[in-house]
């Protein structure tokens, strides 16, 4: 039995809603992060925000995305 051309789909869009799901989640840690500290957001090292403000959106994210969909959306 074979899959209709909708249903082989059907992972790869509920994967790819996953995927901007964790983005977005990330995102809005970041964009809160920035909106909190004003002009000293521009001073907090990336590593810092990654590992320390916005750690657990960031690991969803990379969870949930595959490394290329990482590295083209951020």
């Amino acid at each position: 039995m074979s899959l209709s051309p909708g249903e082989a789909a059907l992972p790869l869009r509920k994967m790819r809603q996953a995927c901007w799901s964790a983005k977005d989640a990330y995102t809005e840690c970041v964009d809160s992060l920035r909106k909190a500290k004003g002009d000293e957001f521009e001073k907090i090292p990336t590593s810092e925000i990654e590992l320390k403000h916005c750690f657990l959106e960031r690991r969803a994210f990379l969870a949930a995305c595959p490394q290329q969909w990482v590295n083209l959306l951020t």
